[in-house]
């Protein structure tokens, strides 16, 4: 699943109120032979916003070398 997958899946399931970012090459776009990216989310209802994410990460398949995880509150986007 490619980062742009990821990010039309969180699109169709958060509602209008939470602005959802483009997916981008994070700053160290490759670490330890694994490609990265950011999807930027934002919003107010940060509990309600964090449940969304859970649930639709939870629906979606992943293959076994992807890690997919979720900052809430990032100091730094490194």
């Amino acid at each position: 699943m490619s980062a742009e997958t990821l990010k039309r899946r969180l699109k169709e399931a958060l509602p209008e109120e939470f602005i959802l970012g483009d997916s981008t090459p994070a700053p160290l776009e490759k670490l330890q032979g694994q490609f990265r990216f950011h999807i930027l989310l934002r919003g107010e209802a940060i509990m309600r916003l964090s449940r969304l994410v859970r649930q639709t990460l939870d629906k979606l398949p992943f293959p076994e070398d992807v890690t997919v995880t979720v900052d809430v509150d990032p100091y730094q986007l490194l």
